[in-house]
């Protein structure tokens, strides 16, 4: 289930946002669910419950309190929650950067349905609703199945390696294959990628990159060798922008 919250004071443009995203949910076979507020004044009486949506849509610039103010506020009850801005003014987007917004929608009525699909393309991409990667390693001395894009990154450490799945425990996911090995073993999966001799990264649970350390979104962090931080830096930033 997807469930998606919309804000936006113009009614007309409301609804027809709506409106696309259901036509490519339901082009994709998925179950979902969306509300239309039609103020921030009105979508943050939600309080706590906002964490509830999986993507919330925001106009920038509506009366009374704004989408970048509904942003920041969405941002103390939670770093998950996926923002699209919607906007009438392109330089208004610069502005939402700091909210980590998954995209930004112009409004424009002749472009919208293809603006909402590449839009959703990159939210689901960024909710794993991206197909299921299984792969078999032996963990603990027998065959353990991993999904591979639930896993938020891999660890080696005296001379075993760890995966740290998203809810799962890291202890029952132990191997003795060398982090080379694991490492060429998933050449095909773009998501992830080296970051340290010792550490492999899920790009999709990465929340920023500063200071030499990879954020990610579960509060965890890992420092980035000097040497290779520019281009580890430069690799997860495009990743994300395609995302």
């Amino acid at each position: 289930m997807v469930k998606i919250a919309i804000c936006d004071d113009e009614r007309e443009f409301l609804e027809n946002v709506g409106l696309a995203i259901e036509t490519y949910l339901n082009e994709k076979g998925l179950e979902y669910n969306i509300d239309l507020y039609n103020s921030g004044k009105v979508i943050m009486e939600l309080r706590e419950n906002i964490v509830s949506y999986d993507v919330v849509f925001l106009d920038i610039n509506m009366p009374e309190v704004s989408g970048l103010e509904v942003a920041e506020w969405i941002r103390t009850y939670s770093d998950n929650v996926n923002i699209v801005f919607i906007t009438a003014i392109i330089s208004y987007a610069i502005q939402g950067y700091k909210y980590n917004a998954v995209r930004y929608i112009l409004k424009n009525e002749r472009q919208l349905k293809a603006s909402i699909y590449e839009c959703m393309d990159a939210v689901l991409y960024n909710m794993n609703y991206r197909g299921i990667d299984k792969r078999v390693f032996i963990c603990n001395h027998k065959e353990k199945e991993v999904i591979i894009n639930k896993v938020m990154y891999i660890e080696s450490s005296a001379h075993k390696v760890m995966f740290h799945i998203d809810g799962k425990e890291s202890d029952d996911y132990v191997t003795n294959n060398k982090l080379n090995d694991i490492e060429k073993t998933l050449k095909d999966c773009e998501y992830m990628i080296r970051v340290h001799q010792s550490y492999m990264v899920n790009m999709m649970y990465v929340k920023k990159v500063s200071g030499y350390r990879i954020y990610l979104k579960n509060g965890e962090e890992i420092g980035v060798p000097k040497p290779r931080y520019k281009e580890v830096k430069k690799t997860i930033m495009e990743f994300k922008a395609i995302i």
